[in-house]
């Protein structure tokens, strides 16, 4: 091994203590210079090791466990899903479908040797959030319980029932029967709220031992970069990385997702 700078064997240029007194010694002899400070500065600070790698942003440089993209991702998911439980809130209170409303549910059945539809009446008990809120289009759950035979509980997007829409299910298609507007209670928006705390068994934070299923979902990359972009401050608003970043983000917001919501009642 022979040095590219002092020209001796035993060493590289990147350990080359030749290397770092010049650059030393240019720092001190010119206090004003930032770029003799900078690369003295780069060249005695800590070597990061290539081989640690990060299991959730794929990083080199740190772990999981001090990894502030998983940090960040997570403090910015509190937040957006409880201002979204609020607005979802607002959009139910609206609505004239509330609990007590009853419905029939058709499903099929093994009758006679073949499928048969049979059709069950179904009491709304009940509201909750998607299992999944990383999407522009949310959609609030209705809980249908049966009111005969064995208890039995069917989970519905309820937008499309305000909007007039008919299910199109294949198995416990159901359809409104009698609406009631029934307010819901003043808890429920405060019971379905999480902390920092419960994002750790999120799907999305949540480590289960398998490689992909633990890097970080790209749609949280695809959220903070929109938002680097902006915060950098490319003055080139004509730029279509701009642009796009722009709509990226104003998009995401829990105000645009609620403004798309109420468009229901207008084509309901």
């Amino acid at each position: 091994m022979r040095c590219s700078y002092c020209r001796l064997q035993g060493h590289n240029i990147s350990t080359c203590e030749a290397k770092t007194e010049y650059l030393r010694s240019k720092a001190q002899s010119d206090p004003h210079s930032a770029y003799w400070k900078r690369r003295y500065a780069e060249r005695i600070a800590p070597r990061i090791s290539s081989s640690k790698s990060c299991g959730y942003c794929r990083d080199l440089g740190h772990t999981r466990r001090t990894c502030k993209h998983l940090l960040e991702d997570q403090n910015w998911y509190v937040q957006y899903h409880n201002e979204l439980v609020g607005l979802v809130h607002n959009y139910l209170i609206n609505s004239s479908i509330g609990i007590g409303s009853l419905f029939s549910v058709v499903a099929q059945e093994w009758i006679d040797n073949e499928y048969k539809d049979t059709s069950s009446s179904y009491l709304l008990v009940g509201f909750e959030m998607p299992n999944n809120i990383m999407t522009t289009n949310c959609q609030p759950l209705a809980i249908l319980q049966s009111l005969s035979g064995k208890p039995h509980l069917v989970k519905k997007p309820i937008r499309q029932f305000i909007r007039g829409e008919d299910d199109r299910a294949y198995n416990d298609r159901a359809k409104l029967t009698s609406a009631c507007a029934c307010a819901l209670s003043t808890d429920w928006a405060t019971s379905k709220m999480i902390s920092f705390e419960d994002t750790k068994s999120v799907s999305f934070f949540k480590r289960v031992g398998r490689k992909r299923e633990d890097y970080r979902c790209y749609l949280f990359n695809d959220h903070s970069n929109a938002k680097r972009t902006i915060e950098n401050g490319e003055k080139k608003e004509l730029s279509w990385r701009y642009k796009n970043s722009l709509e990226r983000v104003e998009e995401w917001k829990p105000t645009s997702i609620y403004a798309k919501m109420m468009g229901d009642y207008k084509n309901a």
